[in-house]
């Protein structure tokens, strides 16, 4: 299990950014390769989320909304190779995938959340986090129609 130690919220923040950019790819590759309007329609909207989640980050980096206090936060890079591998061709594989990739956004936004004094950055990562974990209810609900 690979892990990655940040010493700065500046190195949360471009981890992060680069991460949705990931997804954002990701998930348009996904809604590009299937014919299924439903799944097409689902693709598409977590791409939609995942480009506002990287504006909205991005614009807290590039402001220094958050400081750059150092910190000691370790997030654990397994369940965020989705992005980063180049096919998986089983759907399911693809969904699960997909769900794990989502609640380490979430916990990771949590985490950053909660070593910020910033009430309303706090605010903003911990809707980040609820929106990542609603893009994986989404993804469950999805694998449990297939079923």
């Amino acid at each position: 299990m690979k892990k990655i130690t940040f010493d700065t919220i500046s190195d949360v923040l471009r981890f992060a950014i680069s991460e949705e950019q990931n997804a954002i790819r990701y998930y348009t590759q996904q809604a590009q390769s299937t014919t299924n309007y439903e799944k097409r329609t689902l693709w598409e909207q977590l791409a939609t989320d995942e480009i506002r989640h990287k504006a909205i980050l991005s614009n807290v980096r590039e402001q220094e909304l958050l400081g750059d206090k150092e910190i000691n936060l370790i997030i654990d890079l397994d369940q965020t190779e989705i992005y980063h591998s180049e096919e998986v061709s089983d759907l399911n594989e693809v969904i699960y995938e997909a769900i794990k990739a989502e609640e380490q956004a979430c916990k990771m936004y949590l985490d950053l959340a909660n070593i910020t004094d910033n009430d309303h950055i706090k605010g903003v990562l911990i809707t980040i986090a609820s929106e990542e974990k609603a893009h994986r209810d989404s993804l469950i609900n999805d694998l449990n129609i297939q079923k």
